[in-house]
């Protein structure tokens, strides 16, 4: 796939003369980082280790460096939206993935309980309280101001991405071992960081500060009263948090969109 795209890069370079720079930039950052790749195959321990975070740094780095030279925005603000959206619907599949077989596991096993009946339901509903934060007051305004808003927009989703997977390893883990003392934080430490993920791109990326706020309140709750209480009670408390806090918000949205379409002046 690198290989066409270089291609293309470099016969956007020859068509477009105003983003010359910008497209040879792509293009050499492109081959640059797929050669690091395939070395990094060829060899082996830590060269090899070497030689991939090499090629992740030269990934990462490629587009703040091209879009330097670009003489306006390059990118469909409302594509790279779809993209990260579509995007993270597949990291929270893997979650209800988990949650599928992990039950599955624990019926053959025969030990289904009211536990994991409560684990499985709760992580369930923070995976789709998640979404909906996510999807109804996650802005994407920062990709409409300015570059640097735009690549903590963009690069701020790994953590969220991380944590998101970790919820369905979480809930695997917990009805793996049962009887770990700290399982309940299999789950609840992910969405913790979920939650934190939000907030920061919230307050860094978009300027709400409102939302960043209260994201932030409500992980600093589920953190402390995890720690008090024992492990269903903990999940179910996170999963409460994380619904409560999507209906909050939201309906706060809701509240807010009619005075702001009252409000606007008129064309």
């Amino acid at each position: 796939m690198r290989l066409p795209l270089v291609a293309q890069w470099l016969r956007a370079a020859c068509d477009d003369q105003s983003h010359r720079s910008f497209a040879t930039r792509y293009a050499t950052g492109t081959f640059l980082a797929q050669a690091l790749w395939v070395v990094g195959a060829a060899l082996d321990g830590p060269s090899r280790l070497a030689a991939w975070v090499l090629a992740m740094l030269v990934d990462v780095i490629t587009p703040f460096r091209a879009t330097k030279v670009a003489p306006g925005r390059v990118f469909h603000a409302a594509h790279i939206t779809e993209r990260y959206g579509l995007f993270t619907l597949i990291v929270l599949g893997e979650t209800i993935l988990a949650v599928s077989i992990g039950l599955r596991d624990v019926i053959d096993a025969g030990r289904l309980d009211a536990s994991t009946i409560a684990v499985c339901a709760s992580a369930l509903a923070t995976a789709f309280a998640i979404w909906w934060l996510y999807f109804d007051t996650l802005g994407s305004d920062a990709l409409e101001r300015h570059r640097k808003a735009a690549f903590i927009w963009g690069y701020g989703h790994a953590l969220l991405f991380a944590a998101i997977a970790a919820v369905g390893a979480g809930v695997a883990a917990q009805l793996d071992d049962t009887s770990n003392t700290f399982s309940g934080w299999f789950v609840a430490l992910p969405a913790i960081i979920a939650l934190v993920s939000l907030s920061w791109l919230q307050l860094s990326a978009n300027l709400r500060r409102e939302s960043a706020i209260v994201l932030g309140a409500c992980s600093l709750a589920i953190v402390l009263l995890g720690v008090l209480l024992p492990r269903p009670v903990s999940v179910s408390i996170a999963t409460a948090v994380c619904v409560v806090l999507a209906v909050v918000l939201e309906t706060a949205r809701l509240n807010v969109m009619p005075r702001l379409r009252r409000n606007r002046p008129a064309a």
